[in-house]
């Protein structure tokens, strides 16, 4: 049964996917690591876009071949045009309350070979971040974690905390896990240096 944080969670991002004007600002950031960063998915035979937003991410990726999905924690969130292409790889789901065997089912049973979970994490309630952090760790082999630690409109960020902080919970919430800071500053997609994020990289 979902606990009322997580129907809380649910309810509100149900409701800001509806707002168009919300919709057509969102800048995806998933696009931008792999624009910065292409060589992430050279190996990589199956990906997730944890947190996917609009799905704009994964779909670029199926459009390229890749079995690529998406999951979010509404099913408002995916832009329309997409959930007609490519509803069947949508996954719903709170990153924390995530059923790791079924999503892990989709593919066959193994975890996806590439996790993607950018300007997600920061979204979460401090709470929940600890089991988010597992529950990832259970579907992916390979994580990459774009986090900013700057407040914006709408109270959204609801997790603001040094690049230390998210270090340390990492370490102690998946302890056997491989955790390296790959840059401790990012980039949008513009090209500018964005000082208030950083880019890290987990691995099994």
């Amino acid at each position: 049964m979902m606990d009322e944080l997580t129907k809380i969670e649910k309810e509100k991002y149900e409701k800001h996917w509806l707002e168009p004007v919300k919709r057509q600002r969102i800048i995806n950031h998933g696009l931008d690591l792999l624009r910065h960063y292409p060589n992430i998915i050279d190996d990589a035979k199956t990906i997730i876009d944890i947190g996917c937003g609009t799905g704009k991410c994964f779909q670029s990726l199926r459009d390229q071949g890749l079995d690529a999905w998406g999951l979010d924690i509404a099913y408002s969130s995916l832009d329309p045009d997409i959930h007609i292409k490519s509803g069947a790889f949508f996954l719903i789901y709170p990153l924390w309350d995530m059923i790791p065997s079924r999503i892990r089912s989709q593919i066959g049973g193994n975890r996806f070979d590439l996790g993607l979970c950018c300007d997600v994490m920061e979204h979460l309630p401090e709470e929940k971040i600890d089991d988010s952090f597992k529950m990832i760790y259970e579907i992916a082999e390979d994580i990459h974690f774009w986090i900013a630690t700057h407040p914006v409109g709408g109270n959204l960020h609801l997790t603001l905390q040094s690049i230390d902080w998210w270090l340390d919970k990492i370490i102690m919430a998946i302890p056997n896990s491989h955790v390296e800071l790959i840059a401790d500053s990012t980039f949008n997609r513009f090209g500018d240096v964005r000082l208030n994020s950083f880019y890290i990289r987990v691995r099994h």
